[in-house]
């Protein structure tokens, strides 16, 4: 299941879970209270990764209020996100992955652009992950979903340019949210959610969400075609930009600490922060 959360006039949210993740009327009430202080807000339960629904969820949206001025796609709110040795990654998590993170991006961004070309103005925001720019180890599932992310984001952001449209793909580092509690972890189970859970709690290599957020805002307001977050973030981005094969290295050298793959064992799922509605 997935939801949509609309307020403030025509500003539409959206995040998506899967479907080992589904979401229930009682949580999706708890996430309309929370942001009931800033606007009026209202939610439209669909399941992003089926045709059709995206394009479903904006014609209830364009029923109520006419029109969508600013779409946030952010799948990190209950998203995919895997962690594992390669060769414990399935046919079936890739697939997962690129459901979620690529072709509910496109059906949204089919659903809202249309109408935002023919009156020369919109802003769509998609929430991509460091995991888009560089090839984190031991997560190439959601690494691979990422990539598509980000290039559909910055592919679209200089199609629609012209026509008054602006499209912001974000790239956060990490960030404490609880997302990291949501991780399906393979390999050596104990120790590989160890490692990722402890690299999101670390004060100055990750970030908080009211950061964060602070800077996606003006990111959108500004029109950026992209924004890394993060001082970390930024410095692995660049990293990689100027010397691919250098960090090519450096992260295979990284892998080689983690831990590696026993024999085969099925993925476990963790519960996740409620706080920002990671269930």
């Amino acid at each position: 299941m997935a939801w949509v959360l609309l307020w403030r006039g025509n500003f539409c949210a959206t995040a998506a879970a899967s479907p080992s993740a589904p979401r229930d009327a009682a949580e999706l009430d708890g996430a309309v209270r929370k942001l009931e202080a800033y606007g009026h807000v209202f939610a439209v339960p669909a399941d992003l990764t089926e045709a059709g629904a995206a394009a479903a969820a904006i014609a209830v949206v364009r029923e109520r209020w006419q029109r969508v001025d600013v779409l946030v796609y952010n799948p990190h709110n209950a998203g995919v996100m895997q962690s594992g040795p390669w060769e414990q990654a399935t046919e079936e998590q890739f697939h997962a992955a690129m459901d979620l993170h690529c072709w509910a991006a496109l059906r949204l961004a089919q659903a809202v652009l249309p109408e935002m070309i023919a009156r020369g103005e919109g802003r769509i925001v998609n929430i991509s992950s460091i995991g888009g720019l560089v090839p984190v180890p031991h997560m190439l599932p959601y690494t691979t979903s990422k990539f598509a992310l980000t290039g559909l984001s910055l592919g679209l952001a200089t199609e629609v340019r012209r026509h008054g449209v602006r499209v912001t793909c974000v790239c956060p580092f990490l960030m404490r949210t609880g997302s990291q509690e949501r991780v399906e972890v393979a390999g050596q189970h104990e120790r590989e959610f160890a490692w990722f859970t402890a690299l999101g709690l670390i004060p100055g290599f990750s970030e908080s969400a009211r950061r964060a957020a602070r800077s996606i805002v003006r990111a959108c307001r500004r029109g950026d075609a992209q924004v890394v977050l993060s001082l970390p973030g930024k410095l692995a981005a660049l990293a990689q930009c100027v010397a691919p094969s250098t960090m090519n290295a450096v992260l295979g050298t990284m892998a080689r600490a983690l831990p590696s793959s026993p024999a085969p064992a099925p993925a476990l799922m963790h519960g996740a922060g409620r706080r920002f509605n990671e269930v």
